[in-house]
């Protein structure tokens, strides 16, 4: 490999990780919102806030699988298609508030924690691949 396009594949592998950093703050946010929703709300309802929140999870998980998809590109560029994290199979519905046997919303914060398991593989794949592009 060249390396003009080696310093191009490095480029795009730290503009990943930089929206990968983006999604992480947005994954801040919505665990406050959750923590808000929890706090506030007794009801088994499906409220507003909560279908917001859920749209939000819908919305960061779809950013995410498409920057999965740049990083599988980018490392099968390199040869390298066998460090790229594994999707998890998920399913962001409204049925994730369900209250579980704990008295809380188990699916959700277990949801919430392999999105936030996935960002962070996504992660540290782009930067095993920036260190082959040196």
């Amino acid at each position: 490999m060249e390396e003009k396009e080696k310093n191009i594949l490095n480029q795009e592998l730290w503009a990943l990780v930089s929206l990968s950093f983006d999604a992480t703050k947005h994954d801040f946010e919505i665990m406050e919102k959750m923590l808000k929703c929890v706090a506030k709300e007794d009801s088994g309802e499906m409220t507003p806030y909560k279908r917001k929140v859920i749209e939000e999870l819908q919305l960061e998980w779809r950013f995410l699988k498409s920057l999965h998809e740049d990083l599988a590109g980018i490392a099968a560029r390199l040869g390298k298609s066998e460090i790229v994290p594994a999707v998890p199979d998920l399913n962001i519905s409204d049925e994730l508030w369900k209250v579980g046997k704990s008295g809380a919303s188990d699916a959700l914060y277990e949801t919430s924690d392999k999105i936030g398991d996935f960002q962070s593989a996504i992660q540290d794949c782009a930067f095993k691949l920036q260190e082959m592009c040196v």
